[in-house]
């Protein structure tokens, strides 16, 4: 959060101080959020009617990031291997092939990178590539 003192059109380059509530890095998205601003030990006294103050919010995480948390959870053959096509070059690429090895070894033991035409019956549903 910041502020300013001329209706909005510069903000303090520093974030306020004193502030309480929803506010910090642990913070997730989500409604009825509430952050309660100090403003009078902020700014000592408030006969400035231009007070005005902002909100900004920066992603912690990477698309890539959230990719793989969704693909571990679904924990299944089609969402690792859509992960690996995805994201060819990430970091989990090979915890994401390990997991293909480990939920489909048929499709492990094919061709290196080709699954093209390969199916398998898991629990009664099909999975094509």
């Amino acid at each position: 959060m910041y502020y300013s003192r001329n209706k909005g059109k510069t903000f303090k380059p520093n974030p306020l101080v004193y502030v309480t509530g929803d506010v910090g890095m642990s913070v997730k998205p989500g409604k009825k959020l509430k952050i309660i601003w100090n403003v009078v030990k902020e700014l000592g006294d408030l006969n400035s009617y231009g007070v005005q103050f902002k909100i900004t919010a920066k992603p912690m995480f990477t698309y890539e990031q959230l990719a793989w948390q969704a693909t571990k959870q679904k924990n299944n053959c089609k969402s690792y291997r859509n992960f690996t096509e995805t994201y060819p070059r990430s970091d989990y690429k090979s915890e994401a092939e390990a997991q293909i090895a480990l939920l489909c070894p048929k499709i492990a033991k094919a061709e290196a990178g080709s699954f093209a035409n390969y199916t398998e019956t898991v629990g009664g549903v099909s999975l094509r590539s």
